[in-house]
């Protein structure tokens, strides 16, 4: 729980998904990523970052966890093939997240649990459980406030 193994599939690899023996439950998210041209052919390589090593911080109502890229001085250990941010917050009610990422990175933000008012811009989305909302940096701030206690991952590349 909590770890990220990515695959960097380049000229082909083969996988196999087992998921956990004894039927317990497991919660996993799938992000598949375009690499750029140059690196389409690569070698292909397997990269693991273990839960204990997500560089993480607990400030009042925020909790975040820099999976991959980097957030207010927190910065991931793995390095990926193309540049990524993925961060996994979890916010009390009420609770502000802010995030802002370099005008050429476009954003993602998946709600896992609760509802998130995100603010870009000066205009505000309302997120569900279980919803996504894409954005394109145009180098704002953005805002994710818990409409009620919340949990999200934010990307962007």
């Amino acid at each position: 729980p909590g770890d990220l193994h990515w695959t960097a599939a380049g000229s082909g690899m083969l996988h196999e998904e087992t998921p956990i023996p004894g039927g317990g439950v497991c919660e996993g998210l799938q992000i598949f990523v375009d690499l750029p041209l140059a690196a389409k052919w690569m070698q292909p390589k397997v990269l693991h970052l273990d839960s204990a090593d997500v560089p993480w911080r607990r400030q009042p109502g925020v909790d975040v966890r820099v999976v991959l890229g980097e957030h207010d001085q927190l910065v991931s250990p793995l390095a990926p093939p193309t540049a990524l941010t993925l961060l996994e917050v979890s916010l009390q009610a009420g609770s502000v997240f802010r995030h802002s990422a370099p005008s050429t990175e476009t954003r993602l933000a998946y709600v896992l649990a609760g509802r998130l008012g995100i603010g870009v811009g000066g205009a505000v989305r309302i997120a569900n459980a279980n919803e996504a909302i894409g954005f394109a940096n145009d180098g704002d701030l953005l805002e994710l406030t818990a409409l009620e206690p919340a949990r999200f991952v934010l990307a962007g590349g």
